[in-house]
């Protein structure tokens, strides 16, 4: 084995970075702060200028390159550190839009701890450029509730301005013990697939529904038969999942509509 291949080896063995994460001295005193001021202002998907802005301001403690207004308010900042053609390039991400949830908008889906992590992680990076050569990637996607940060980031031209990454890596906070990552082989989340339906029939007097057609009813037997999808359609040792969020149908308790 070659001198170079051990070294590789040994950079990449979980214990060396794990030493290294546990004796870094980069200044992380900031973090509270930041996520605090994330969380006491939750923004909306495609609403989350404000915090684009503190996103913006944060990495100008580092030695990146930043671009914004990616697909709207999406952020990437690049890190290169003794980078060639040969060492590798890691993309790291981490979404930053808050939910309507109850009557007012929370981060109720930890993205403020997403966004202070990854740029905690980008101050360890800088912290132990020593340590490692090759470029990081830090990618902040706005609008991901709404399920198409990515796409508007995408056609804004977002892989023409970055170099190609080599991995890719996402993380995502769950209940559970802290100090701790959960990894597996292969898909660990579910992706997301977002379809909008419309069901068309024939409006009529709720007194009267044999002269109608009655789309409501056809949308809750819609409803009804998707979920058998997944208990006949999948098999036992795969993960799916069918959610309805929504089904609006009509205007007033006295009429059936003509579409829901």
């Amino acid at each position: 084995m070659s001198q170079h291949s051990k070294s590789s080896q040994t950079c990449l063995s979980p214990q060396h970075i794990a030493d290294l994460l546990n004796n870094h001295t980069a200044d992380l005193s900031w973090q509270q702060a930041f996520y605090d001021d994330l969380h006491e202002h939750p923004e909306l998907s495609h609403q989350e200028e404000r915090t684009a802005a503190a996103i913006q301001a944060a990495l100008q403690r580092f030695d990146v390159e930043v671009t914004t207004g990616i697909g709207g308010h999406g952020i990437t900042a690049v890190m290169r550190n003794q980078a060639t053609e040969q060492t590798p390039t890691a993309l790291m991400r981490a979404d930053f839009d808050a939910l309507f949830v109850d009557g007012k908008n929370l981060h109720a889906c930890g993205h403020d701890m997403h966004t202070t992590a990854l740029l905690g992680a980008l101050a360890i990076l800088d912290d132990l450029r020593e340590h490692w050569a090759g470029t990081v990637i830090a990618l902040f996607q706005p609008a991901e509730e709404s399920s198409i940060g990515a796409k508007l980031m995408i056609e804004d031209g977002l892989v023409d301005k970055l170099p190609a990454p080599d991995v890719c890596l996402g993380q995502h906070v769950m209940p559970g013990r802290a100090g701790e990552v959960q990894t597996r082989r292969g898909p660990l989340m579910a992706g997301c697939d977002s379809i909008k339906v419309t069901v068309f029939g024939k409006s009529a007097h709720a007194s009267m529904p044999h002269k109608s057609i009655d789309p409501t009813y056809t949308a809750a037997m819609i409803v009804t038969r998707l979920q058998a999808i997944v208990g006949r359609e999948v098999a036992p040792d795969e993960f799916f999942v069918i959610s309805v969020g929504t089904l609006r149908s009509g205007n007033t308790n006295n009429i059936i509509p003509d579409s829901a």
